[in-house]
Order: C-alpha cells, then structure tokens, then sequence
C-alpha cells in the first residue's frame, strides 16, 4: 500500500493508501466523501518511496492505461509539473526506457514506445 496524494478540483487535497498493483494498471478511480472526483495523482514528497519512482509508477500507469500514448513530457515540464529537480525527472524516464516502456530520440524527447500502452 502507498500513500498518494491527489489533488481535488477545489483546492483541496486528499492522501489515500492505494495498493500498488491499482497504480501499475493506470491512476484509480477514486470519488471523495462530497461526491467530487479526485483529478490528478501528485507526488508525496513526505513518503518514503522516492520520488523518482513515484513519477516512473505515475507515468506508467498513464501509458499502460493508454493516457500517454505519443510524446511524453519533458523532462524540464515533469519537473515543474511534480515539484522535482531536472536529475528527478530524468532519473524516472531512464527508467521507463531501460523498461522499454518509451524511447528518447536525442535532440527531439521522450516518446511511448510502439505497442508499450495498453499493455
């Protein structure tokens, strides 16, 4: 079970335990107490998972669940997105590519790998 936080279209923010396997197959489907939808899943820079694994989890989910399927974000835009450094960001995209979820192309970015969503 990790600790998520997730961030409510009303400001509010909302930290749930949600078993890994749920994070793997793409973001939960989660309702709060007041019948909203919890958005987006932030990272928990309070957890003792790193950071850079909670982003590797986030984004594979997206792409496993067919959310990212073309270009993926910067590394500069992850890092201001999520709150982390540069070395952050690029640490968990090299981890999707060791995985063979996504593919750099030097000078052009990230891109999800042929037939890596919807595994």
């Amino acid at each position: 079970m990790l600790d998520c936080r997730f961030e409510h279209p009303d400001g509010g923010i909302g930290v749930l335990g949600v078993a890994e396997d749920e994070l793997i197959a793409g973001t939960p489907s989660i309702t709060c107490a007041h019948g909203g939808s919890w958005l987006s899943l932030v990272l928990d820079h309070h957890s003792p998972v790193p950071l850079h694994h909670q982003l590797a989890d986030l984004l594979r989910g997206q792409i496993v669940a067919g959310e990212l399927a073309a270009r993926v974000p910067s590394i500069l835009s992850l890092a201001q997105e999520h709150g982390v450094s540069h070395r952050t960001a690029a640490h968990a995209l090299t981890t999707l590519r060791e995985e063979g979820l996504i593919i750099s192309v030097r000078g052009k970015g990230y891109y999800v790998a042929g037939g890596a969503s919807g595994r």
